[in-house]
């Protein structure tokens, strides 16, 4: 399932709870243990829902 979302939030149910991401942020911060990108753009699994990667990258792509 695909992420609906309203002009200012994005709200995503997972696993971890909601996850919220705030439309007019165009930077990178970390939530739940995942990296937001807002300038990035692809489908990607969250917590078992699909949401667009201009939200979420992996996590693991941090750990460097």
């Amino acid at each position: 399932m695909v992420c609906r979302h309203t002009s200012k939030e994005r709200h995503i149910q997972g696993d971890l709870g909601f996850l919220i991401l705030d439309a007019n942020k165009t930077g990178i911060e970390i939530k739940n243990n995942m990296l937001i990108d807002s300038r990035m753009a692809s489908i990607v699994t969250f917590n078992n829902v699909e949401i667009l990667e201009d939200e979420i990258l992996k996590f693991e792509q941090t750990q460097n």
